[in-house]
């Protein structure tokens, strides 16, 4: 009787046993299963409690270091953009000079432009002066061939002026035709002897002047080229410098995004809210 005596909190002996044996085997054997039930049911419940506790320590540890993580990413992304808020600060001084080398880069191709023009234009004046020196050669070349052939008629006179010596008027009158013609052709040889004395010297200075004058803008040319050269290469080190702040941006950009996992991002992001 001592296993009935379990509803002694609820129930009396006396009230028990009036109550049918094969009913209360019954109530007994109910009572008993569902006390195991219980018991097992409370096994389980305090393995899950205990698994429950190791979990909670454990996500409390990953919650701890995903929080650390995070003012460590926090960290880096201020850092990373105080760099990027530098490199566009870098980027924009550097627009800024690749604008200025583009303009001098316009100026210089300007003014070398000019210069080459400068430059053909005294070819050209050059060229005009030569023909005009080569036209003058030819006509003092025709002056003397006038002169040579009044000489050789001078030459003829005589001859003839001694020829005819018996004859006095003739030879009078000739004496003085020969000595006038004398007198000229003497005349035109000083006038042409000095007319190309001032070609000859004219010339000379006008060959001096183009010497000089294509000495002057071929220096000028060579300093402008290679003023431009080197602007270009500025320009092309700059674009250069450029490309590699652009590139280094969009590489820690990447590094960054690709090493920061999604789930632990927003795993911490939910922990801090």
């Amino acid at each position: 009787m001592e296993e009935n005596f379990i509803f002694a909190s609820v129930i009396t002996e006396e009230e028990w046993q009036t109550v049918p044996v094969e009913f209360g085997n019954k109530i007994i054997k109910f009572v008993n299963e569902k006390f195991e039930e219980f018991i097992t049911a409370k096994a389980l419940l305090e393995t899950k409690y205990f698994d429950s506790e190791q979990s909670l320590t454990e996500l409390k540890a990953e919650n701890e270091k995903l929080l650390n993580k995070c003012e460590s990413f926090k960290s880096k992304l201020e850092v990373a953009t105080n760099t990027i808020s530098e490199h566009e600060s870098q980027l924009s001084r550097l627009s800024t000079e690749i604008n200025k080398l583009h303009s001098q880069s316009n100026e210089l191709e300007a003014e070398a432009a000019e210069c080459r023009h400068q430059r053909n234009l005294a070819v050209d004046e050059r060229d005009e002066h030569l023909k005009m020196a080569q036209r003058r050669n030819a006509e003092v070349d025709r002056l003397q061939n006038d002169v040579n052939a009044l000489t050789k008629q001078l030459e003829s006179a005589i001859n003839s002026k001694c020829e005819a010596l018996a004859q006095a008027d003739e030879v009078a009158s000739m004496k003085i035709t020969l000595e006038y013609r004398e007198k000229r052709i003497e005349q035109e040889r000083i006038l042409l002897n000095s007319q190309m004395e001032s070609l000859t010297e004219e010339l000379n200075q006008r060959t001096d002047e183009l010497l000089n004058m294509r000495r002057d803008n071929t220096s000028r040319c060579i300093q402008l080229e290679t003023k431009l050269t080197e602007k270009t290469q500025e320009l092309a080190v700059a674009t250069e410098q450029i490309k590699c702040v652009t590139d280094l941006k969009i590489i820690t950009w990447w590094r960054e995004m690709k090493n920061f996992p999604k789930n632990s991002c927003n795993s911490a992001m939910l922990t801090i809210k």
